[in-house]
């Protein structure tokens, strides 16, 4: 595969503006939590895409999926576009771009959608029919760092239908910011599910897990062995401990979270650095034709 180096297709100007991101967000933000949002929804309008996605996540060979350890968002233009992304990530159709993509996540690596398929066969795809299409999104660009063997910080970038694809400049300034920012990537993930969970029952803290997830109802009960029935009684309870009304306002109760704390030593992170250079590819590869 051709290999470009990472400055060829970034002018003076998105340097600066990269530049000037890292240092306002830096200055200003109350806490690591308000900062890494600060940054990524800056990041996303630097290069253009109207929803962003960060993920702190497991990888989980026993399911199809990441399982999130930490999420925030924005962008999005309704609930609706939102949990149709978070049923995708769980979703058999998603399959082909995990394929396409596990080879090469054990270095932090940076890829457009067409770095992964050709136009031909992401458009005739069930993944982006089902799960993009019907909401309104289209093209993607996705930044995957690894924090260690199993976890991984993970950027996702989307545009709606109708908008130019993602191409090199976005995926070199992407790769750059990703890798330059350490402490967007926490060095231990937190609990998957909060303390707040532990008065659940077995059952109910493995439903909010999945739910978390974003797993649909259906696919909650076919991995617990539960009905459908059973799992939304078993939802409909957890939303009433926790007061809620939907899925979003339960997501928004879990992520994102204030982790590290706030004020929180940061040396670790800058003493850890040089050993995760390695990981970062100082070149990202040439989108398939």
């Amino acid at each position: 595969m051709k290999q470009h180096t990472v400055f060829s297709s970034v002018g003076a100007e998105d340097l600066l503006g990269a530049l000037r991101l890292v240092v306002n967000t830096t200055a200003g933000a109350a806490n690591e939590t308000k900062g890494r949002q600060d940054l990524l929804a800056g990041l996303a309008q630097l290069v253009g895409a109207d929803v962003w996605v960060w993920t702190l996540q497991r990888l989980d060979t026993a399911r199809l999926g990441p399982v999130f350890y930490l999420l925030t968002d924005g962008g999005w233009t309704s609930e609706e576009q939102r949990l149709a992304w978070l049923e995708s990530c769980a979703s058999p159709e998603i399959g082909p771009l995990l394929f396409a993509l596990a080879p090469q996540v054990h270095r932090h690596v940076t890829l457009c959608r067409s770095d992964l398929m050709t136009g031909a066969e992401w458009y005739a795809s069930p993944f982006y029919l089902k799960h993009r299409e019907p909401v309104g999104l289209d093209d993607l660009l996705v930044s995957v760092f690894p924090v260690n063997d199993r976890v991984r910080s993970t950027l996702s970038l989307h545009r709606v239908a109708g908008r130019p694809l993602f191409g090199a400049r976005e995926r070199t300034i992407v790769h750059a910011m990703i890798g330059a920012v350490d402490w967007l990537h926490p060095i231990e993930p937190p609990a998957l599910i909060a303390s707040p969970g532990a008065v659940l029952s077995r059952r109910e803290r493995e439903v909010l897990t999945q739910l978390v997830s974003g797993c649909s109802m259906k696919q909650i009960g076919s991995r617990l062995g539960l009905s459908e029935h059973t799992v939304r009684d078993y939802t409909k309870s957890i939303y009433r401990h926790y007061q809620v009304h939907s899925r979003g306002e339960l997501l928004a109760r879990f992520i994102p979270r204030a982790w590290p704390p706030p004020g929180e030593d940061r040396s670790h992170h800058r003493a850890r650095r040089s050993a995760r250079a390695h990981r970062s590819a100082p070149v990202s590869p040439v989108a398939k034709s």
